[in-house]
């Protein structure tokens, strides 16, 4: 059993197995307790990144289109909003990361919330405009993606892994090119103006 076409492809390959073998089985979240975000009106444009802080996760490439996004007409106003787990293998990763979002005088426009329990990460969500989580990797699950879905917002990702398959499915966001900075920053653009 596996949650996605990529993932059953992936592991034929990987256990040389055939393909015929794999069942798919959608991966699903739990959505009673998700609500309506609330209306701020009031607020900047918010970009979230909700998982662990680790190179494969891509962190430092929405640190980038961060950077370019910024530059952009109307955007001056924009925070990047980060939460998830921070292991102390990838703490130099995250901390130098952080760093060039304050050397580029942006340290007031992003916030580190940690690691979130369950109703931490529901508030955190209801107060993003966009979520992206531009992996390095092909993500074989992203259960990021069903969650910010859920609670309405968004999302822009790398065109790899189980993603595709999840946004065609939703038609809850929009497909990047995999480590692309340039390209991510444009498509955050169109969904915030």
């Amino acid at each position: 059993l596996v949650n996605s076409e990529f993932y059953a492809d992936a592991m034929s390959d990987f256990l040389q197995l055939p393909r015929e073998k794999f069942r798919i089985v959608p991966l699903g979240i739990d959505t009673r307790d998700f609500r309506e975000p609330p209306k701020r009106p009031d607020r900047p444009p918010t970009i979230g990144y909700l998982a662990r802080l680790a190179p494969e996760k891509g962190l430092h490439v929405l640190v980038d289109a961060f950077l370019r996004l910024k530059q952009m007409p109307d955007m001056q106003a924009t925070r990047l909003e980060i939460a998830g787990w921070l292991g102390p293998q990838h703490r130099e990763y995250a901390e130098a990361q952080f760093a060039r979002l304050r050397d580029a005088g942006l340290g007031d426009a992003f916030r580190y919330h940690g690691e979130v329990n369950r109703a931490q990460k529901l508030d955190f969500l209801r107060s993003l405009d966009v979520l992206s989580v531009p992996t390095t990797y092909r993500e074989p699950k992203g259960l990021f993606v069903l969650e910010a879905l859920a609670a309405g917002v968004p999302v822009v990702q790398p065109a790899h892994g189980a993603f595709p398959e999840v946004l065609e499915a939703t038609g809850g966001g929009v497909l990047v090119p995999p480590n692309d900075p340039e390209q991510l920053a444009l498509a955050l653009h169109q969904l915030l103006i």
